[in-house]
């Protein structure tokens, strides 16, 4: 199997047409959950499974998202993390809530009673958690990682702190595994069809952004006066050659000038400016003299 693949197949070509595209990206077992969640939203949105992750998801993905087959990306942990800063289009995060977390330490008590359990979260530690190990009755370590390498780590220490099963994402399941440690997945079905949802609305959006900045583009490419068009992060999403000659600067130059915030899950509400071309005397002599209006 390739690193990026379709995993629904076409409802019918004109649904297809219409339908964003989500890349589901894991190294571990969230990629199941996510394989059973995709079939529902199968109308909703195309899907690409994609086995990579940080640097080697990136490579993958990048053709396809310049290709505008990727409108949105779901993952989670540090793999997430990394996309979100590395990715031009939005990523969503699986989310971990509390009842997650203690759902998984229950299933974990009631298999191995009386067992230390070690707990690996993604960023932080749930320092409320620390706070009723007592009162629960729960012989709890945590840890927090932010890399793989802060993953290994974790794990290590737990074990070599007499932790006997370990809770947390794919990754330091598979770990404690290798060390001889019990294992117990954090996330949990609610947990991925929640970011699906997030995900599929997202992906809409962010097409219709795109479909907006293409006929944006076309309306302005043929305005008199110099227009250009930013989104509230400070990427240019539209400008007419016009504007180009008024500022002195070619298409490539422009776009090196603007911010480049990869976007997040909210949408951006575009800034439009039109500079007016003065009279030829007086773009002559006085460059100030061009009027320019934001709204």
């Amino acid at each position: 199997m390739s690193t990026f693949t379709p995993f629904v197949a076409n409802p019918s070509p004109a649904v297809d047409a219409g339908r964003p595209g989500v890349a589901l990206v894991s190294i571990s077992r969230l990629q199941s959950l996510c394989e059973a969640v995709a079939p529902r939203y199968a109308g909703r949105a195309k899907f690409f499974t994609v086995r990579e992750g940080y640097g080697a998801a990136v490579a993958a993905l990048q053709a396809y998202v310049d290709a505008g087959s990727v409108d949105v990306v779901l993952s989670a942990g540090s793999n997430g993390a990394y996309l979100r800063e590395n990715l031009s289009v939005p990523v969503v995060m699986v989310k971990v809530n509390g009842f997650d977390v203690l759902s998984a330490i229950t299933r974990a008590t009631a298999t191995w009673p009386q067992a230390r359990i070690g707990l690996v979260l993604h960023e932080a530690i749930a320092q409320e958690l620390a706070d009723l190990s007592p009162l629960l009755n729960v012989d709890l370590r945590q840890r927090a990682y932010r890399s793989i390498d802060e993953v290994r780590l974790a794990v290590n220490e737990l074990a070599a702190q007499g932790c006997r099963v370990v809770v947390g994402a794919g990754m330091a399941c598979d770990l404690a595994q290798q060390a001889g440690m019990e294992s117990v997945f954090l996330y949990s079905l609610a947990a991925v069809e929640e970011a699906f949802e997030r995900s599929v609305e997202l992906a809409r959006v962010s097409r219709q952004k795109e479909s907006k900045r293409v006929r944006l583009n076309t309306i302005v490419a043929h305005l008199r006066d110099g227009v250009a068009a930013f989104d509230e992060a400070g990427q240019l999403e539209a400008v007419n050659p016009a504007m180009l000659e008024l500022l002195g600067l070619g298409a490539a130059q422009a776009l090196s000038r603007t911010t480049r915030t990869p976007p997040r899950e909210s949408g951006a509400r575009s800034r439009r400016c039109c500079a007016r071309r003065a009279p030829p005397s007086s773009r002559s002599t006085n460059a100030s003299s061009r009027s320019a209006v934001a709204r």
